[in-house]
């Protein structure tokens, strides 16, 4: 997925655009979205001296029929995962519904294709706050997405969404998490959370499967 993208601002920079707009092949924008996020995003410039690397929309899942949280680092330095109600900087987005300045795109750089999918979207934003840019929700713009395969469940009374993942993504979302951990850009606290992140991912991959042998051996290999 980062060497499409690549691919694809590569085919717009020689078009003149001043914005460019990511998605997945399973999003799809709610009316005004992109209005919202232009005005955000003109209103960021106006006030920051052009820092802003991305304006992302709330993110509305499919399966699980709720907003997505988003990634926020504490000032204690502990990453969290939450709901996000006003328009402010957050830690990373996924990269579907992304809208960003050429101009910053081209400082900050394309998408680590070493990565391939999981996690580009989350290496791409730690990269750009490091080099002092900020991530801005747009909560006036949502989009609808679907998130992997799942569908939601209650648990002891608790709404869960049950991510099924292949193998193969079950490796990646640990590899990649840990590979971004040895990165300078990577922020206080990455380990600490995809130690978290790691073990509720194999619980997941174990409890709900698929190929529960396979996605076994595909932890091994990622935590080697």
């Amino acid at each position: 997925i980062a060497a499409a993208i690549n691919a694809g601002v590569q085919l717009l920079e020689k078009e003149g655009v001043q914005y460019l707009w990511i998605f997945d092949q399973d999003s799809q924008p709610r009316s005004q979205a992109l209005a919202a996020m232009l005005h955000t995003l003109k209103q960021q410039h106006a006030s920051d001296s052009e820092t802003t690397a991305a304006v992302v929309p709330l993110i509305h899942d499919l399966h699980g029929r709720q907003t997505l949280p988003y990634l926020v680092a504490l000032p204690q330095g502990r990453i969290v995962t939450a709901p996000h109600r006003t328009n402010a900087p957050v830690l990373a987005a996924i990269a579907s519904g992304m809208l960003i300045p050429i101009t910053a795109w081209q400082h900050i750089g394309p998408m680590n294709e070493a990565l391939f999918m999981d996690h580009v979207d989350t290496e791409w934003c730690m990269r750009a706050r490091h080099l002092g840019y900020h991530i801005t929700v747009c909560t006036q713009a949502v989009i609808d997405h679907e998130l992997g395969e799942g569908q939601a469940t209650r648990l002891l009374g608790v709404k869960v969404v049950r991510r099924v993942r292949k193998p193969g993504r079950t490796y990646t979302m640990i590899k990649n998490g840990w590979q971004i951990a040895t990165l300078p850009h990577a922020p206080v606290g990455w380990r600490r959370y995809m130690m978290r992140q790691s073990l509720m991912i194999a619980a997941k991959a174990l409890l709900w499967g698929p190929d529960r042998l396979q996605q076994m051996r595909a932890i091994a290999r990622a935590m080697i």
